[in-house]
C-alpha cells in the first residue's frame, strides 16, 4: 500500500488518485493472501489439514463447487435483482457468512458441502453490491457476468488453466469467449435451456478455479485447532477475500470505462515487471 510519503511517476492522462487505485488493485489481484490468512489463523500448514480431509473429498469438493457455481450463475442471468446501494454492506454480508460458516465448523465436511451454496449466494450478492458502488449497472448482462468472475481470481493455477499468463488479465481473457457467446445468446434468446450448454461451460471455468480455494477452505476447517468456532472465521476469511477481489476487479473496470481498456491493462501490465 502506498504511504503518504511515497513518491509515483504518474502514467500521462491518470490522475493521481486514480493510478493509485490501480497500483492497490494491482497488488490484491495479482498477490491475494488468502492463503497465508488462512494459515496463520490455523497455526499450522494448510497441507496437514489436506491429509486429513477423506479420501474422496476433492471429488465430492468439486461437485459441490460446480453445483454452487452452476446455481449462482442461474440467478445471476435470471433472477438477480437489486436496487441503488446507499451504503458499505461488507460487514452485514461478512457476519451472515460467519454464521453459516460456524455449522460447517461444528459438522465437518458434510455440513460444509452443505452450506456451500449458500455462502456463494451470500458472496454473489456482496460482489453485486460492490459493483453497483464502482457504477456497474447490475441491470447489465456484462456486469452480471463480471460479477461471476470475481470467483475465478486470487486463486493459484487450476488444472484446467492452458494459458502461459494466469494473472488477472489473464484469466479474463481465458474467458473471454465464453461470456461473450453466453452474452450474445442470452440477449438474442434469454435464459432457457437452450442456453444451458454455454453456460455449464462458462460455470465450468469458473469452478475450477473456485474449486482450488474452497479445497484450501476445507482443509483449513479439518486442522484440530480450527474447530467449530474457527469455522466461523474461516468464512469470514472467504467473504473478505471475494470482497476484496470484487472490489479490485471493479475498480479496475471503472479505470477501463474512463481511461480505455487497452490503456489501463498497458499500466496495469507495467506493475507487474
Amino acid at each position: 500500500m502506498l504511504m503518504s510519503g511515497d513518491v509515483i511517476a504518474l502514467p500521462l492522462e491518470f490522475a493521481e488518485e486514480d493510478y493509485c487505485s490501480l497500483i492497490e488493485s494491482h497488488k490484491h489481484l495479482e498477490h491475494p493472501n488468502l492463503v497465508a490468512r488462512l494459515t496463520a489463523l490455523a497455526g499450522d500448514p494448510i497441507e496437514h489439514g489436506f491429509k486429513l480431509l477423506p479420501t474422496d473429498a476433492h471429488s465430492k469438493i468439486q461437485k459441490a463447487v460446480d453445483y454452487s457455481m452452476q446455481k449462482t450463475l442461474t440467478a445471476a442471468v435470471s433472477s438477480l435483482k437489486l436496487k441503488k446501494v446507499s451504503r458499505n454492506r461488507n460487514r452485514h454480508y461478512q457476519m451472515l457468512s460467519s454464521g453459516v460458516g460456524a455449522v460447517g465448523g461444528y459438522f465437518g465436511l458434510p455440513a460444509l458441502l452443505l452450506e456451500l451454496p449458500v455462502s456463494t449466494a451470500l458472496m454473489m450478492r456482496s460482489i453485486s453490491e460492490i459493483a453497483i458502488q464502482e457504477g456497474e449497472c447490475i441491470e447489465s448482462l456484462e456486469t452480471r457476468m463480471a460479477c461471476l468472475q470475481v470467483f475465478a481470481f486470487g486463486s493459484n493455477r487450476a488444472e484446467s488453466d492452458d494459458a502461459a499468463d494466469t494473472g488477472y488479465y489473464g484469466v479474463r481473457i481465458a474467458m473471454a469467449l465464453s461470456i461473450r457467446n453466453s452474452i450474445q445468446h442470452l440477449s438474442q434468446y434469454g435464459y432457457s435451456q437452450a442456453s444451458a450448454p454455454l453456460l455449464t461451460k462458462l460455470s465450468q471455468q469458473i469452478a475450477a478455479r473456485f474449486g482450488v480455494l474452497v479445497s484450501e477452505k476445507a482443509a483449513a476447517q479439518m486442522l484440530p485447532v480450527v474447530g467449530a468456532a474457527g469455522g466461523a472465521a474461516v468464512n469470514l476469511l472467504f467473504m473478505q477475500h471475494f470482497q476484496t477481489m470484487a472490489k479490485a476487479h471493479f475498480t479496475v473496470r471503472r479505470l477501463e470505462r474512463k481511461y480505455g481498456e487497452a490503456r489501463v491493462r498497458e499500466e496495469y501490465l507495467q506493475l507487474s515487471l
